[in-house]
């Protein structure tokens, strides 16, 4: 029996200090997967524009009707008319990156694209983007974050925020989703503040799912 457990004692130091290695080699690397996210497909904003409103008119301006009722012309018989001047051309949508900005990510939330706040919890009750999810790195690599991340979609877009300007909590949690094969996360790179800032639906309290529970 001794020997038994000192063969599998030892094992379960090497392979702790292999992993230690490990770990400090990868801190010594410089991939861009270690310092930030990795830059996102594409993603076409055109399935998230809502056509203009078309406001209704029950009469055509070029033909006015006549007291009778009749349609009239409204040039001269023998008057050359004047061909309207071109319309411009609509100009397709932009397809972005990863970082998107305060208006475009209002698109996605339009079209119930999913919003994942990355904050900490009381920085979420306090104010947040409604129905924003509340997950951090912390939490899915703790295994805290299961609950919240079973109703994110790998393939979907998924808007990951946090407080903008110098805070990398956002970047740092969608660093993990990718590791982890979600493809469509964008991160909101203004952050909360500006959300809030431009007047775009916000919400106070706990969150109804996860929160790191």
């Amino acid at each position: 029996m001794a020997p038994s457990l000192l063969v599998r004692a030892a094992v379960v130091i090497a392979a702790g200090l292999l992993a230690g290695v490990v770990c400090a080699h990868l801190r010594e690397q410089k991939s861009p997967l270690l310092l930030r996210a990795k830059e996102a497909a594409p993603l076409d904003m055109t399935p998230y524009l809502k056509p203009a409103p078309v406001s209704p008119n029950s009469s055509d301006p070029a033909t006015p009707a006549s007291k009778s009722g009749e349609p009239q012309s409204p040039i001269p018989a023998g008057t050359a008319s004047t061909p309207p001047p071109p319309q411009p051309q609509p100009q397709p949508p932009p397809k972005v990156g990863l970082h998107i900005t305060v208006a475009q990510a209002k698109l996605l939330f339009d079209n119930k694209i999913a919003f994942v706040d990355s904050r900490h919890l009381e920085e979420y009750e306090a104010g947040h983007v409604e129905n924003a999810f509340l997950l951090s790195s912390d939490d899915v690599t703790g295994g805290k974050g299961t609950e919240v991340l079973g109703y994110l979609d790998k393939e979907a877009p998924i808007v990951v925020y946090c407080n903008g300007g110098m805070c990398d909590a956002s970047e740092n949690l969608v660093k993990v989703l990718q590791v982890m094969g979600y493809k469509g996360c964008r991160i909101m790179t203004d952050g909360y503040p500006e959300w809030q800032k431009a007047g775009y639906p916000v919400a106070t309290g706990k969150p109804m799912i996860g929160g790191g529970g």
